[in-house]
């Protein structure tokens, strides 16, 4: 007689849940220990030991950070170091870490349920605002704010399980403005 060794489902998200908490404590824990490894410099000279995959290991590089929640702006800058001679494919390869992230915590969020965390005053705020007639505005302005963590805005639409698109059009157009705005005057800061 075979046993079902099978987990039951929602032991499995309790446990996925603990081990992201803990990797996005450790990765914060670890940033703000070690903020000198996190500048634009630092971040380039890194990527620049990769020359000949250098695009795959900043695309891969801002996946991460987006997975561990860590600000995006100094790997945009370290970004426009490198490749101040390519502004549209630094562009486009951002935005498309940006949009690998969103959809990863988007999904997330709605399978892992973080319920303890909806209870959080800020968030509710937000799930007010997003499921409101405004909640285009809402996200577009969000995600174009500079110093907002747009990862909370893309937990909140993951958990609130607003259709993708809806989410994700006005995110991506607010993060392209804000991001194309760094790239441009970046370019100038940095020549």
């Amino acid at each position: 007689m075979r046993r079902n060794t099978k987990l039951p489902e929602q032991t499995v998200r309790k446990w996925v849940r603990i081990l992201w908490v803990l990797l996005i404590a450790g990765g914060l824990i670890f940033y703000l220990y070690n903020r000198q490894h996190f500048t634009q410099e630092t971040i380039a000279a890194f990527l620049l030991q990769y020359r000949q995959q250098v695009w795959l290991v900043y695309f891969g590089i801002c996946i991460l950070r987006g997975i561990f929640l860590l600000p995006s702006t100094p790997f945009l800058f370290a970004g426009i170091l490198i490749f101040r001679d390519s502004p549209l494919l630094l562009f486009g390869v951002f935005m498309l870490s940006i949009l690998a992230v969103a959809a990863f915590i988007y999904y997330a969020a709605g399978y892992l349920r973080f319920s303890g965390l909806s209870a959080a005053s800020k968030l509710q705020r937000i799930q007010q605002g997003l499921q409101g007639k405004q909640g285009f505005w809402l996200i577009l302005g969000w995600a174009f704010m500079p110093f907002t963590p747009t990862d909370l805005v893309c937990y909140a639409a993951g958990l609130l399980r607003i259709r993708f698109w809806q989410f994700i059009l006005p995110l991506l157009l607010g993060e392209a403005v804000i991001c194309a705005l760094y790239i441009i005057n970046g370019k100038l800061i940095f020549a």
